[in-house]
């Protein structure tokens, strides 16, 4: 094993740790069943109720932000896994396991980055501009967007 592997498989540890024992998580599911067939956005983009949900959590996240409290996505178990250990009916499915908290501090930049395990993509091939691979037409905009 390498010392990126047994690094991350103590941060595994810690963040089950935590999730499990601690009791600060929180838990947000996709029920299919619960929707109605007719529903605006989703009669032309069938997946709009899951990133519905995943607006929902980011909310969350900024909100928690906001007030100094840390969130974690916990993404080291399968989604069949962690409906199995939490003993979710068929039809639910586990969209997010956060942990939420005070943290001790928050890092100038995302631990994978800080830790060496992957890098920041640059800005420019992550936003496009009226088509895939075009350049943003408005520098000023670009400019912003890098600052943050």
């Amino acid at each position: 094993m390498t010392d990126h592997d047994q690094s991350f498989t103590e941060a595994q540890r810690e963040g089950l740790y935590r999730a499990i024992f601690e009791r600060r998580d929180v838990r947000s599911q996709f029920r299919p069943d619960a929707i109605p067939d007719e529903v605006l956005g989703r009669n032309s983009i069938v997946e709009m109720d899951l990133f519905s949900t995943c607006l929902a959590v980011q909310n969350l996240w900024l909100a928690a932000r906001a007030e100094n409290i840390g969130v974690g996505w916990v993404s080291i178990l399968s989604q069949e896994r962690l409906a199995e250990i939490l003993q979710l009916p068929e039809h639910v499915y586990p969209l997010a396991y956060l942990c939420l908290g005070y943290v001790s501090e928050f890092l100038e930049q995302p631990e994978l980055q800080a830790k060496g395990w992957r890098s920041r993509l640059p800005l420019d091939e992550l936003v496009h501009g009226n088509q895939w691979a075009e350049p943003l037409a408005n520098e000023a905009l670009m400019s912003r967007l890098k600052k943050g």
